[in-house]
């Protein structure tokens, strides 16, 4: 048997590969609109698996940073997948997302299957917490998205609306 190498982008993005790292990101639910995390900044350089020691954090993410990172996952269908994904400090969703432990749980924590939940129900990320990998989160990229963070409520509000709004016209 061979493994079929595919490539799948697993980040909703507009235009460039990686978002706008000048500028602070919020993660967004797609169903409900609401902010899934604290502001948070993305770091400038690419990681892989192999290259993951140049990053300064021993225990996975730093808190207030985003990391975009890529590597080969092996699924049972004899696909291998590069996975292209972004890990985040789990303390930066910590109060804007349940962990539905019913879903996945390694030997000594979460193991990364699809296992956190926004409060409107949708299952939105990777909670990541086991003996094996450092503890972060990963948002599933058709349940969320990343974008601008504003700093006024108000103004915040209005486009949580306006999206709201698009979405529903669809």
């Amino acid at each position: 048997m061979t493994h079929e190498k595919t490539a799948r982008s697993s980040r909703r993005l507009s235009g460039s590969p990686f978002m706008d790292d000048a500028m602070k990101q919020v993660l967004v639910c797609n169903s409900c609109q609401c902010d899934l995390s604290l502001p948070i900044d993305f770091l400038e350089e690419k990681f892989t698996i192999t290259n993951l020691n140049k990053y300064p954090e021993e225990d996975g993410v730093a808190p207030g940073c985003a990391m975009h990172i890529e590597f080969w996952v092996w699924y049972a269908d004899d696909k291998d997948i590069l996975e292209q994904r972004v890990w985040m400090n789990s303390d930066d969703i910590a109060g804007f997302t349940n962990l539905d432990r019913s879903l996945s749980h390694g030997c000594c924590g979460p193991n990364g299957q699809i296992n956190t939940r926004c409060h409107c129900g949708a299952l939105i990320g990777r909670y990541y917490s086991d003996c094996l990998m450092p503890n972060y989160f990963s948002p599933e990229p058709d349940q969320t998205q990343f974008l601008p963070f504003v700093e006024d409520e108000w103004e915040r509000e209005a486009m949580k609306r306006e999206r709201l709004y698009a979405a529903n016209k669809k």
